[in-house]
């Protein structure tokens, strides 16, 4: 059903995937896993064709279901996908249209596909998607439900063949299994390729394992065989990279707050998403929030830093004696914010400038933005070379295009940085480069984190409190446990308070 033989792609002088050969037959699934950038993505987004042929050279073979998807028009692929090809894809918000409610998203589908006697209602059911979802468009979802819809959509017409990007990286663990679960059901009858950062948790539904590095396969086999005795040196460094430590790290008594929470209260139309919610954040400190898919962890990320209005209760932000805004916010879906013609460096940049804009710092050189914008990229875990600054954000990988969002967010030193879900489509050592970079910034500058995440090793790691959204928007608090523990040793000096103010969201927000 899918085959490769020699598939090369490049784009421009970049070689993105080199000499693939591989295939997966009907009733197969296939792993495919390999660190951040190694072209996991490129490689589902050839085999769905959508890489446009104008910016890239193909080479080789590469075959779906019959058809070459290297040379095939845009009609054909268009009437392949759907029916022959499902799509789970890691770009998740760009899937959807925007205009469109959840039901006629799953209507549509329905219609396309002739599945008559089906109705949306159905479809939630079984996609264990909340039915009071259905009149709600794609900006009212979380990253999980957004993530459960899409799932459910491929599914719909039962297409021969399934390619999935990281499909359960915006889940809870419940709902994690219960993905898993519906991918494993009638996988008999198609061929999947499953990419992975965690290929133990889909080991049960897998048959073989395949190693991307640096666009090229470097093992290949059995999943217990590849997991258990990896041969290639890439596959050992990627399974046995041991994840970041906690260490101890000291507080520093009476710091000032650097995010204060009162009273908020949030509806989307008649359901209440938020209900009295009061919490601070101590400058230096980070608070992680918690809760399943829908919790209203994503609104209240976006309340936090002005994308929503404030319907009811007060936000306030610690600003500096500039006056400039001090607030960075790295999405669950970074691409979104980034164009995708844009060079890495070309982001980073443009972040630096705009933040220094209306300040003394103003008229700052290209020599200084240019020296900045390598040391954060280094800082984040990304190559700080020409070659890979002058890359266009469309041809990165997931995890890199999530690096760079992170790197725009530092470079513009805020104090306060809201992350959501910040390491969710990555493997172990771009975690580590994130967290590290994350816990540099709180130790350099005094910065402090509200991180929205579903990965309790992760808020272990990272917290100094956790707070829990549960039903209806309420909210429970609990210290981190145990208590004093982080990603690295961080003496914290005090914050300079000297012309530091406390403004509301109404004022900061321009």
């Amino acid at each position: 059903m899918i085959q490769l033989e020699g598939a090369g792609v490049r784009a421009g002088e970049t070689v993105l995937l080199q000499d693939l050969t591989l295939c997966v037959a009907r009733g197969e699934t296939l792993l495919l896993i390999g660190q951040s950038g190694a072209g996991k993505s490129s490689l589902a987004r050839l085999l769905a064709g959508f890489l446009p042929p104008a910016i890239h050279t193909f080479s080789g073979s590469a075959r779906v279901a019959g058809v070459d998807v290297m040379r095939a028009s845009a009609s054909e692929m268009s009437r392949l996908r759907g029916r022959r090809i499902g799509l789970i894809m890691q770009g998740l918000a760009d899937a959807l249209n925007p205009q469109m409610t959840v039901r006629a998203h799953i209507a549509e589908m329905l219609a396309i596909h002739q599945c008559f006697g089906v109705t949306p209602e159905q479809v939630c059911a079984g996609g264990n998607i909340p039915e009071h979802l259905l009149d709600r468009r794609p900006l009212g979802l979380s990253g999980g439900e957004i993530q459960r819809l899409l799932t459910a959509l491929a599914l719909i017409p039962r297409p021969d063949c399934l390619i999935l990007d990281e499909p359960t990286a915006a889940l809870d663990n419940v709902n994690r299994r219960l993905a898993r679960d519906a991918i494993a059901q009638g996988r008999e009858k198609r061929a999947q390729i499953l990419i992975t950062h965690d290929p133990a948790f889909f080991a049960p539904i897998a048959d073989r394992v395949a190693v991307l590095d640096r666009g090229r396969i470097v093992e290949e086999g059995a999943v217990h065989d590849v997991l258990t005795s990896p041969r290639h040196a890439a596959t050992r460094a990627l399974l046995r990279l041991p994840k970041p430590k906690a260490t101890k790290r000291a507080r520093s008594a009476g710091q000032p707050v650097a995010l204060n929470v009162s009273g908020l209260c949030h509806h989307h139309g008649a359901r209440c998403v938020l209900h009295d919610l009061s919490f601070s954040v101590p400058a230096k400190a980070c608070l992680a929030i918690r809760g399943e898919s829908g919790a209203g962890k994503s609104t209240l990320a976006r309340l936090l830093i002005g994308l929503e209005a404030l319907q009811q209760g007060e936000i306030r932000h610690i600003r500096k004696a500039s006056g400039a805004r001090t607030v960075g916010y790295l999405s669950q879906h970074p691409g979104r914010s980034i164009p995708g013609h844009f060079t890495v460096s070309g982001t980073v940049s443009e972040a630096m400038r705009l933040v220094a804009r209306g300040t003394v710092r103003e008229r700052i050189s290209t020599h200084e933005v240019q020296r900045a914008v390598e040391t954060v990229l280094k800082k984040v875990g990304l190559s700080a070379e020409t070659d890979f600054q002058n890359r266009r954000i469309r041809t990165l990988s997931g995890g890199e295009v999530q690096r760079v969002a992170l790197a725009r967010a530092l470079v513009q030193r805020p104090r306060l940085l809201v992350a959501d879900e910040p390491t969710s489509a990555l493997d172990v050592q771009s975690q580590t480069h994130v967290e590290k970079a994350i816990a540099l910034a709180m130790s350099e500058w005094g910065m402090s984190v509200v991180l929205f995440s579903h990965d309790g090793e992760l808020i272990a790691r990272m917290a100094d409190t956790i707070m829990t959204l549960e039903g209806r928007g309420l909210m429970t608090e609990e210290s981190a446990s145990p208590p004093g523990e982080g990603v690295v040793e961080r003496s914290f000096q005090e914050l300079e308070s000297t012309g530091d103010d406390c403004l509301d969201q109404n004022h900061w927000r321009d």
